[in-house]
């Protein structure tokens, strides 16, 4: 990869310039990669804890709704369902190393408005019950959404890290000792140069 520098001295201080820059960057870079690391494992952990309580959610409302079969006799599903709709899901957003993603869900239900069918303990006991379920299913998922975004931003840092450090610092460290080598040799056939005119002008005046 050539690089297209300033001529002389200028191309030499504008090439440790521009590395300078890059092993900044790549400082940068590992650190928000280290960072990263750390709020991943936290996340992953969240993760594993929101997804056992979800599923603990789940088995007591088949509980709960087993139960309310069990007594009432009949299929109380879609009595159970019309009481835990109409939910409203909010999500909170927050920022880490400037990545936006979510840090909370909270569910709001309506409120349980009685009806004939419905004013039984067992009931209001398995709309309750799921009503939880999908509040627990509501925290999996945003958790699950964070941990993803973290994952995709870990993975371009990743690449960005890598190319400074196999692309763009190996191409400006090679120009620039090339470029230097050019200028040591420049400046010794000037020095070269100048003492031969030095001495041709000695010679004449001695003449």
């Amino acid at each position: 990869m050539r690089l297209r520098t300033p001529p002389g001295r200028m191309g030499v201080m504008w090439l440790r310039e521009r590395l300078a820059v890059a092993s900044r960057a790549r400082e940068v870079l590992e650190q928000k990669l280290e960072a990263l690391t750390r709020e991943r494992h936290d996340v992953r952990a969240r993760l594993a804890a929101d997804h056992a309580e979800w599923q603990r959610a789940i088995e007591l409302a088949e509980q709960a709704l087993g139960s309310a079969e069990l007594i009432g006799g009949v299929d109380q599903t879609e009595r159970v369902s019309a009481l835990a709709a109409g939910a409203t899901v909010e999500v909170a957003f927050g920022r880490t190393l400037g990545v936006s993603h979510p840090t909370a869900a909270r569910v709001t239900p309506p409120p349980l408005t009685p009806t004939p069918w419905s004013d039984t303990s067992q009931l209001r006991w398995a709309a309750a019950a799921y009503r939880e379920a999908l509040s627990a299913g509501a925290r999996y998922a945003a958790t699950r959404r964070a941990l993803d975004i973290l994952e995709a931003e870990n993975r371009r840092t990743t690449r960005r890290l890598r190319s400074i450090e196999r692309r763009w610092m190996p191409a400006l460290e090679s120009q620039l000792r090339a470029s230097a080598r050019a200028l040591d040799e420049a400046e010794r056939e000037d020095s070269v140069r100048l003492s031969w005119v030095a001495r041709r002008r000695g010679t004449a005046g001695s003449g």
